[in-house]
């Protein structure tokens, strides 16, 4: 490895208009022989380099580093998380570098967005930090969308975690793509063998209150005055995500789960009865 560092090290000196795409070589040859953080300090130089006045090619190659600087950024987090989710007792100081290295690759690969051109790979590892940072961003639903249209299994099972952890949230609790989403990727699951382990892990931490946030007698009534094409989106949804429930859509509530939709009835109707009475009948009724 040594001799190659030297070779690119003589290549980038050799000629200085080519001095910016062999650093990116030389990064590359680095991340195939499984030495990133060498690979991104090669980019970090590459990034800091001039040369005279900057010519708009120079200016694009910069701009191309700077993505692929940014892409190793994201690589070495998603390998720090991985370390640190696999290890019993993490070093506190992991911590500050693994958000270090997420703030760095979230900021910069954003920044990239911005400016036109293919950006595939960047893309893809932008929405991923997002997320993990925002699971209710409305483009996890495009999100989902691709990782469906993959034939990979591990992606099929990944998009099952993207849409429950959307559904996780009351502002999609109603949104009729979200449930065809999800209603889409199971009958692709419903393929393998070993469907039914995956959306049961998947729904292991949940069982306890997403009948009481989806399926109770309250949401039923509603979809069916509000949307009945959702409505019949969730019906089947609910023997497969809650199994052992007779028809969890309609159960009867106990506890917590009754406090949760009495509120949420009296919110409703008191929204109902405040839409008949103009301002002036409210100031009527507080004399």
């Amino acid at each position: 490895m040594e001799d190659y560092n030297n070779i690119y090290e003589r290549m980038k000196h050799s000629g200085v208009r080519h001095y910016l795409m062999i650093c990116l070589e030389h990064s590359f040859h680095l991340l195939l022989n499984g030495h990133i953080e060498d690979a991104k300090r090669q980019l970090s130089v590459a990034e800091s380099w001039r040369h005279g006045k900057e010519s708009a090619a120079q200016y694009q190659r910069i701009k191309l580093i700077h993505a692929y600087r940014s892409l190793l950024d994201y690589i070495i987090w998603c390998d720090k998380k991985f370390t640190h989710s696999n290890t019993e007792y993490p070093i506190s100081g992991d911590n500050q570098d693994m958000h270090n290295y997420f703030r760095q690759a979230s900021v910069n690969l954003k920044e990239i967005l911005k400016s036109p051109g293919i950006w595939d790979p960047f893309i893809l590892s932008y929405v991923e930090i997002l997320h993990v940072l925002v699971p209710s961003h409305e483009l996890m639903l495009e999100y989902s969308s691709l990782l469906l249209q993959s034939e990979k299994r591990s992606n099929i099972q990944k998009a099952l975690g993207v849409v429950l952890e959307m559904l996780d949230f009351a502002c999609w609790r109603s949104n009729l793509d979200a449930w065809k989403r999800l209603k889409s990727i199971i009958q692709k699951l419903q393929l393998e063998d070993n469907w039914k382990d995956v959306v049961s892990g998947q729904m292991a931490a949940r069982k306890d209150w997403w009948p009481a946030l989806h399926f109770t007698s309250f949401h039923a009534s509603k979809d069916s005055e509000e949307n009945p094409e959702l409505m019949e989106v969730k019906a089947p949804l609910t023997k497969i995500l809650c199994p052992g429930r007779p028809n969890a859509q309609v159960h009867s509530l106990t506890g917590n789960q009754r406090r949760v939709n009495w509120r949420e009835e009296l919110k409703e109707k008191i929204e109902i009865v405040s839409s008949r009475f103009t301002i002036k009948n409210k100031a009527e009724m507080l004399l």
